[in-house]
């Protein structure tokens, strides 16, 4: 397993997006991989949180960005979702991606932030959004999160044709 993880760390690198693309995704399975009382596999998940939140940091390809993106939803639980509650908060093209990563994170243990201020506020803004996945999203994250958001963005939020957008608030609620 560790040779796997530090093969798949290497291989963000390549100069091939779909390589790229191919290791984040690989990086993001390593959750179901880990049992978090076990102190290797607490390292291995550290470090492919920083190596997935560098990447990011680094990576101009969209297609390259959402594998790395959905990846920290699934093994990120200090630094990565600081940057998946950023990337929730901006209207950029991975808002709606953001904010599923971060429902995904919300289901697992020790990833939820249901009361961060800065989740909160991002999901709230993503409810009263436009664009369907955005809502959509912010409906899972605040959903999986187990978060409360403010009644005027609900409201707004209920009132969504998208029926996915309702059931993930009736779930939510």
């Amino acid at each position: 397993r560790r040779d796997a993880v530090d093969g798949l760390l290497a291989t963000l690198a390549s100069t091939d997006p779909r390589v790229r693309a191919t290791a984040a995704f690989g990086l993001g399975q390593l959750d179901l991989a880990l049992d978090d009382t076990v102190d290797a596999h607490r390292a291995d998940r550290a470090r492919a949180e920083q190596a997935l939140a560098t990447a990011l940091d680094g990576e101009a390809d969209l297609d390259v960005q959402r594998p790395l993106v959905r990846a920290l939803g699934r093994v990120a639980e200090q630094a990565g979702l600081d940057t998946l509650i950023k990337l929730a908060s901006t209207d950029g093209p991975l808002r709606a991606e953001a904010l599923v990563a971060l429902g995904v994170s919300g289901a697992r243990r020790k990833a939820s932030r249901g009361l961060d201020a800065t989740l909160l506020a991002a999901v709230a803004a993503s409810l009263t959004s436009t664009d369907d996945a955005v809502r959509a999203g912010a409906a899972y994250a605040l959903f999986r999160q187990k978060a409360k958001a403010p009644e005027p963005a609900l409201t707004t939020a209920f009132a969504s044709k998208d029926a996915q957008v309702r059931i993930f608030l009736a779930r939510a609620a």
